[in-house]
C-alpha cells in the first residue's frame, strides 16, 4: 500500500515529502483544507519548512489527498499513535523494547510475546 501512495505523487518529489512527514507523525486533513495532530491545527508553513518546501507544495498536497477516494479515506482517518519515549525512559525510570521487522518474515511479535511471556514480563 505504502508503494501505491508514493506512486500517485511520482510527478511531485516535493509533495512526497509532505506525505512522508504527515504519516511520520500521524497528520491527518480535514475536509476544511487544514491539517491537524489529534486536534490541533498544524500550521501550514511550519509543516512546509520542515521538510525544506513551500507552503504551496503543502497546499497543493491537501488537495491532491482530498481528490483520490483511497488517500482521502487514509489522510481523513489518521490518528497519532503518542509519545516515542525511547529517549526518556532511563530519565522515567521506564524499560523500552524495540522491534524491527521486516515484512516478508511474519511471525516476530508471536515470538516477542512468547519470550515475554517465558521470562514473566
Amino acid at each position: 500500500m505504502w508503494k501505491d501512495i508514493l506512486e500517485k505523487f511520482d510527478k511531485y518529489p516535493s509533495q512526497q515529502k509532505i506525505i512522508r512527514k504527515m504519516l511520520e507523525l500521524g497528520l491527518k486533513v480535514d475536509e476544511d483544507k487544514k491539517i491537524y495532530c489529534k486536534d490541533v491545527e498544524i500550521n501550514i508553513s511550519s509543516l512546509a519548512k520542515s521538510v525544506d518546501t513551500d507552503r504551496r507544495v503543502v497546499t497543493s498536497t491537501i488537495e491532491n489527498i482530498l481528490k483520490d477516494d483511497i488517500l482521502k479515506n487514509i489522510f481523513t482517518n489518521i490518528y497519532p499513535s503518542g509519545a516515542l519515549l525511547t529517549n526518556l525512559s532511563d530519565t522515567l525510570g521506564l524499560g523500552v523494547i524495540e522491534i524491527e521487522g521486516e515484512a516478508n518474515k511474519p511471525g516476530i511479535l508471536s515470538k516477542v510475546t512468547e519470550l515475554l511471556a517465558y521470562e514473566k514480563i
